[in-house]
């Protein structure tokens, strides 16, 4: 079985459905009922409860997991709790995890300047340093990360529609 956090993000929610699409049975970690509400009826998907701040949380959710797909938001305390999670993993067996990080993480990037590149090493750190298997999946940039900074929109549509492009 596999188990995904942050499976009501943007890009949790839709590593879920695309599993759920795919037949491939997952366990999707959520922090509140109210964020569930995204992934009912989707076939082959197991909504758990948990929460990273509270270690205590999650071993009902690890239960019988053989991989984890560990992707949590943006947060100062990134490090502290994804190392929960990754503690909690190591308790329960988990043989495989897979970090969502960034490719900036592992060099390119000043860590004292980019702070979510910081926060994602030294998590990326503490589970190479877990005894764990891992691999670290590191998207290159998120466009929804430069969307949120963006004014928003005045029209409805979408805005490229009205973009030329030269001849």
């Amino acid at each position: 079985m596999i188990l995904i956090t942050g499976a009501t993000g943007n890009n949790g929610v839709e590593i879920v459905k695309l599993l759920s699409r795919r037949g491939i049975p997952c366990r999707a970690l959520v922090r509140t009922s109210e964020k569930a509400n995204v992934l009912s009826g989707l076939c082959g998907v197991e909504v758990v409860y948990g929460d990273f701040a509270h270690p205590e949380t999650l071993a009902p959710a690890l239960k019988g997991i053989d991989k984890a797909l560990l992707i949590s938001s943006a947060d100062p305390r990134l490090p502290e709790l994804q190392g929960n999670f990754v503690q909690a993993a190591k308790r329960a067996g988990v043989p495989y995890v897979v970090k969502f990080s960034g490719a900036w993480s592992m060099g390119g990037a000043d860590l004292r300047a980019w702070r979510f590149a910081r926060w994602h090493a030294e998590a990326e750190k503490i589970l190479e340093d877990s005894g764990l298997a891992f691999t670290h999946l590191q998207p290159n940039q998120f466009m929804q990360v430069y969307l949120l900074s963006s004014p928003p929109s005045r029209h409805k549509e979408n805005s490229l529609q009205h973009v030329k492009t030269p001849k």
